[in-house]
């Protein structure tokens, strides 16, 4: 699949875009990404953009949108292969994996596909992208060794995310009582990227 370039900022404003891929269905790369857009709308005040490349339910996912907003979260499903090559300043990539050893290796192929673009740039003490292993099940818990495992790659930083049965709730991800870990992450992704 060919995905669009990313839009360019729609003002003046400082532009924040998160590109979003998971790597594989059902690893939450959707809540992850309305978890964002709720996030930029409750630290700007304004309703961030999306754009949902998988034809998915992002829209449903986060209550107010904008199509005009300097702020935006790309939903770019499965693709992670290209997540470096449509990154630019001011664009943050997540890579979202799953906790069984298949979804980290292939987050960990991923963050060594040629054509990456570095995001905060050489030397900067800010993340050039995130990888966030998310536990989907009550019965699956975020891999420590993964994680270990992926700190050998410079300039991305990995987050361990909990179970939260409350995102498992339909509807927007803003209108839920999420766990106190799930808006740790979300915090601790902003901080990665220097992101306000």
């Amino acid at each position: 699949m060919t995905l669009p370039p990313v839009e360019p900022p729609r003002s003046n404003t400082r532009n924040i875009t998160f590109l979003v891929a998971g790597t594989a269905g059902g690893v939450g790369t959707t809540t992850i990404a309305a978890l964002l857009g709720a996030a930029l709308r409750a630290r700007t005040g304004y309703p961030p953009r999306i754009v949902d490349h998988t034809g998915g339910t992002l829209s449903r996912r986060i209550a107010n949108i904008s199509p005009n907003a300097s702020y935006a979260v790309y939903d770019l499903g499965t693709n992670m292969e290209t997540i470096g090559k449509l990154a630019r300043p001011g664009c943050y990539p997540i890579i979202v994996a799953g906790s069984n050893p298949n979804d980290t290796a292939a987050a960990r192929f991923a963050l060594h596909q040629p054509g990456d673009v570095p995001v905060a740039g050489r030397g900067s003490r800010f993340a050039e992208r995130v990888v966030v292993i998310n536990s989907t099940s009550r019965r699956r818990k975020p891999l420590d060794a993964a994680a270990r495992l992926y700190q050998a790659t410079p300039g991305t930083a990995f987050l361990l995310m909990p179970w939260d049965p409350t995102l498992t709730v339909p509807g927007p991800v803003d209108q839920i009582r999420s766990g106190r870990a799930t808006a740790s992450i979300i915090a601790q992704i902003f901080e990665a990227f220097g992101a306000f």
